[in-house]
Order: C-alpha cells, then structure tokens, then sequence
C-alpha cells in the first residue's frame, strides 16, 4: 500500500511540473506573439510624430553620438536606417530634452560647419547596424534614452569642421546629398573597410564634386607657416578605388530594389490572368449547348 500511495503521488507530481511546463510555454507563446505584432516606426516617421525624440552630438569631423530618447509611457520600436546624415541647425536656442539649456552657439559672425553623413555603427545593445549584420530595429523604453555611435565623414569641404558646441539636427542622407555612392562609402568607412583618410577624400569627390586634381591640392597647417597636403598620392589612389567600388555597389542594390519592388506586381498580374482565363474558357457542357443552339 506504501508504495502505492508512492507511485500515485510521483504521478501526480509528474503531472503538476507537466502543466507549470505547459503554462509556461503558452504564456511565452503569447508574449512573442505580442511582440512580434509591435508597430515598427521609422525613425524619422517617429521624430515627426513626436514619439521619439533625437539629439546628435557631433564631436569631430569622424564621430558622432545620437541620442534617442521615448518620452511616452509606452516602449517603441524604432527602424534606425544604415546611412543618415547630420546638418547644423543656424541661430537657434533652447532645451534640450534632457532640461539643460542649449546654448546658441551658431552666431551669425562665425560660418556654419559642415554637414556630415554617417553609418551607425556598434549600439549600446550590443547590434552592429553599420551595413551588417544587424537591421537596425531596437526598442525604446518608457522614458528611456538609446546611444547610437556613429562613424561620420564631412560633405562639405571648405566650410569649417564640425565641432561639439554647435547644434545639429539628424536628417536623412538623400535631403543632404541623394548620390548612392556616397552611401556605399559610408557603409564601408562604419565597417572599417577603408581608412577614414581614403573615405574621406572618396566623400569630398561624390559631395562636393571635387576632382582628383583638387584634392590633391588641399593643404592643412602642421606648424607655424607650415603646410603639408591632406591626402597623399597613395590615399588617393584608394580612394578613387573606393568610389568606383562603390559605384558597383550601388548598381547592384538598385537592381536588389527594383526587383523587389517589381515582384509583387508580376505575380498579382500573373494571378489575375489566370483567373481571367478560367472565366472566359466555357465548360464542355456549354460548348456542346451553343453548339445545339
């Protein structure tokens, strides 16, 4: 009889740890679900609908740091695109949304910066953007900030570098310069591919149409009535690979899109001529009736 009551209470143990198992399955089942129909915003499409809000700090002509900030009381799932771009905002004053106050540090007497275009690189979650791997899409707490670090190149030689103190407002890439080349060269300055020297003078040459002969001309001070050139013969050697690399590149994600733009078309027509044809050919009966008729 002992061991009776002994197998009874290991079966209905068996059976307790069996539903707690089963609960716990149903319950992560419906989490994933949830979470799988979360709405996914772009970023920009966010910023506009005030459901994010964004400060990018420009450090240097290379760095940059975006600050992504949920003020709602819902967590947001944002899409963080692979290329971006960063202009200085002229003659404005305010708060920041952190609540410290942002200085106008864009006076009228000093020339505005550069614009800068970037690729985001390693986040503070560990999901690298910048080209791949990693889509970009992370999600944003309630009253939480993302730090976003990205890898930047300058598009507008001439004009003063960029610098910390001075505000700027992140934009899309095509607003600053729509050319997909530069956007390849972005994607592989953020991956490392090239050092930012090449990319940089690659940069300059899509942006600002500067010819090879041009660069090669530009001087920086080194010491007191000294100059010496930006690029080197050798670094401009790479980077005219670099553009022509990029050109290949960009003509094949532009074939990559149109084919996956076109491919819904081609089978809705696909679909509907054949439900066409199934409607228009008459049964055997109904051939065999008109022909009587």
């Amino acid at each position: 009889m002992v061991c009776n009551l002994a197998a009874y209470g290991a079966r209905r143990t068996g059976l307790v740890t069996l539903l707690v198992v089963m609960l716990t399955a149903h319950v992560g089942l419906a989490g994933s679900c949830v979470r799988s129909t979360e709405e996914v915003l772009d970023i920009f499409a966010a910023l506009e609908s005030e459901q994010i809000e964004a400060q990018i700090i420009v450090r240097d002509p290379f760095h940059a740091r975006l600050l992504l900030k949920n003020p709602t009381s819902e967590p947001v799932l944002v899409q963080l695109p692979d290329v971006l771009a960063a202009r200085p905002i002229l003659a404005q004053q305010g708060l920041n949304f952190f609540g410290g106050q942002q200085a106008n540090t864009n006076r009228a007497s000093s020339p505005a910066p550069q614009a800068v275009g970037g690729s985001p690189m390693t986040t503070t979650f560990g999901q690298q953007v910048g080209g791949r791997p990693g889509n970009g899409m992370f999600s944003i707490a309630p009253e939480q900030v993302r730090t976003v670090d990205i890898a930047c190149l300058c598009l507008e030689q001439g004009k003063p570098n960029p610098r910390s103190n001075v505000k700027y407002e992140l934009v899309p890439l095509a607003e600053v310069n729509g050319d997909p080349r530069l956007a390849e060269v972005l994607r592989s300055h953020a991956r490392g591919e090239a050092d930012r020297e090449i990319a940089q003078a690659a940069a300059w040459h899509i942006a600002g149409k500067l010819s090879w002969e041009r660069l090669a001309g530009l001087s920086q001070m080194v010491a007191i009535n000294a100059d010496a050139p930006i690029f080197n013969s050798l670094q401009l050697r790479r980077a005219k690979e670099l553009v022509d690399g990029a050109a290949s590149r960009a003509a094949v994600r532009g074939r990559e899109t149109a084919s996956e733009t076109s491919a819904p078309t081609r089978k809705i027509d696909t679909q509907t001529a054949v439900e066409r044809s199934t409607t228009v050919l008459p049964t055997k009966e109904q051939a065999v009736r008109r022909r009587r008729g």
